[in-house]
Formats: C-alpha cells, structure tokens, sequence
C-alpha cells in the first residue's frame, strides 16, 4: 500500500497512530497529499491533523471543507425542488448514494444527485429537469446511444455545471455481471425527513451493497472513499446481517461485498462477525480472480482529476464565501472557529 493511503486510512481513524502518520507525513508531497485528501470526509482528517499540530496542512483542507458544505447546500436545494416537481407529477425516485445530503458526517467533495426513477418515466422527469435549468451535453454521447445501452442520463445545470442529476432506470449497464433486483430495492425503501421534506433512499443493507459495487467495480475514483462510509454505516446503524446477506447472494455481487467488509473490518476497525464474511464468500476462483484484479486499485490511491471550471468555481466560492447567506446556517464547531461570519 501506497504512503499516501496508508497516512490517509490512518488519519481517518478515531484513535490513530499518530507516530505513525508523522512519520508518513514526512515521506510524501503535500501538495498531493491533500489533494487526494479531497476524495474523503474531511471532518476527521482535520481535527486529526490538528491534533499532531500540522495546522498549515487542516487550514487548507478547512477551505475544502467549506467548499463541500456550500456545494452539499446547493444540491439540497437542488434535490427538494426536484422533490417537489417529482411529487407533483407523479413521479417515484429514490436518492440513491446521496448520503451527505442527510448526514453531514458523510460531507465530501461530491457534485451528483443521483435518482433511481422507473423508464416509464425517463421523458416525463427529463422534460422536469430542463424546464428548472438543466441540460443533456449531447457531445459525451448521444442520449438514444444512452437510453438503448446505458443505465443512465447526466444533466448539467446551465449556470453551474458543478450541479449535476443523474437519471437512473438501472444502476449498472446491460452486461454488467449481476442481478440486481429492483423491485426488492422500491420494496424496502424508505423515507426520512430532510428540511421538513420526504425523501425516499434505499434501505441500510442495499445501501452497502451499492456502494460495495460502485467502489469495487465501477468507480474511477479510490475505492476507500465509498468504503469508509460503509464503515460509518456499519458501525452506527443496526444492520440486518441476514437479509444483506440474502439479497448480496440473489444480486450475485456476494464477493463484492465480502470484500468490501473484510477490507472496512481491517482498515477501519469495525467488528464485523468473521461468520458473516465466512456465509458471504462465493464462487472460490472468482473470488480468487477479484483479489488478483483489484490489488492496484486497493493499494494505491487514485482520483478524478478537478478541470480548469471545477477549480476557478472552487476559488471563487472560497474567496468570496461570506456573500453567500447559504453558509450561515448551522456549521460544525471546528468550521465556525475558522470562518468569521
């Protein structure tokens, strides 16, 4: 494993080795550093950081923080306009991998809002979504080449292309290797409050078993920033072993997953019954071939490089954060101290 992801997972942790990241600190560049920071949640990082007294280091990533918060707020706003158009007609979505949108505890650098609809209703939500400022950018690849193969359609908003919304009717592309049920995720669904608003998400259980595939199978980005929220889910939340089990094995993805709880059971120390791992594993030399082909990816940190817009966005939002009314709601006490408002 890499220095940097190796400093990285260890700052992530409660109760670190701090000898050890000082060490690790000393070895690799910064400037890099924390830019592959930015793939995570930033909260723990920082406050770990302070802790050794690398504040040059928890100063920068405080900005990074703040970004992500007034981006989080943006996509809320976002979402419960979506919400409500949705509602109105008649429209059934569930949010699916938004979870620093309802738990600021998940916040990291992220610019989707990603919907599961039904492809009855593609056009219907597509016609919602224009008429409140989006685009489809054509020029990645045409819609109908999308809509015949793909699994899902990306907007862009006109005046913030840092904004996008995923129109999902499947979460992977025909061909991919699983089964995945749909009628099982709309079934145990369900609705939490955001803003005094209903929103629909998946249940816990397919919640991990859709971050364990999109970090292990389809994302550009490291894989251990999907897999540290699964940590957090596992290790406040009540998990049904049983039924995740159950629905890894009837999806096909059960080495996927089993992967994914050995790997956060070790890097993350959360306690997870090595009888869960043991019923989880499946086909042996598929399992075998899975390991082999995700060593690279597992062992050194990799991430979806920021373009030119991303960056002068990022800048200006830093730079001129107090004109925004959007961040003098309720921010966590180790922001208020860095941000005068």
């Amino acid at each position: 494993m890499d220095n940097y992801l190796r400093v990285i997972l260890e700052l992530l942790k409660k109760n670190p080795n701090f000898n050890l990241i000082k060490i690790l600190l000393k070895r690799i560049d910064k400037s890099k550093f924390l830019l592959y920071c930015n793939e995570f949640p930033l909260e723990q990082i920082i406050k770990n950081l302070e802790k050794i007294e690398y504040y040059s280091y928890s100063k920068i990533l405080k900005k990074n923080y703040l970004f992500n918060y007034i981006l989080r707020e943006l996509r809320i706003k976002e979402l419960l306009k979506i919400n409500n158009l949705f509602k109105k007609n008649k429209i059934k979505y569930i949010l699916i991998k938004g979870l620093d949108l309802y738990n600021k505890s998940f916040l990291r650098r992220t610019s989707d809002i990603d919907l599961l609809i039904e492809k009855k209703d593609i056009y219907k939500s597509e016609k919602i979504i224009k008429k409140i400022g989006y685009f489809y950018d054509s020029k990645i690849r045409s819609k109908e080449s999308w809509l015949s193969t793909g699994h899902h359609l990306n907007f862009y908003r006109k005046s913030n292309k840092n904004l996008i919304v995923e129109l999902h009717w499947q979460l992977l592309q025909e061909g991919a290797p699983f089964r995945i049920n749909y009628s099982s995720i709309w079934k145990n669904s369900k609705e939490i409050i955001l803003n005094k608003k209903r929103i629909r998400i998946p249940c816990l259980e397919h919640t991990i078993i859709i971050l364990s595939i999109h970090s292990l199978y389809l994302s550009t980005h490291t894989p251990y920033r999907d897999l540290y929220l699964i940590s957090k889910i596992l290790k406040y939340n009540k998990i049904d072993y049983k039924f995740l089990v159950k629905e890894a094995k009837a999806w096909k993805t059960e080495n996927f997953v089993f992967i994914s709880l050995k790997t956060v059971k070790y890097c993350f120390d959360v306690n997870i019954d090595n009888y869960i791992l043991n019923i989880l594993r499946g086909d042996r030399p598929q399992l075998i071939l899975l390991k082999f082909l995700l060593l690279p990816k597992l062992n050194k940190i990799s991430f979806k490089k920021t373009n030119l817009y991303n960056l002068l966005f990022e800048i200006l939002i830093t730079n001129f954060k107090n004109k925004f009314k959007i961040i003098k709601r309720e921010l966590p006490v180790f922001i208020k101290k860095y941000v005068k408002l």
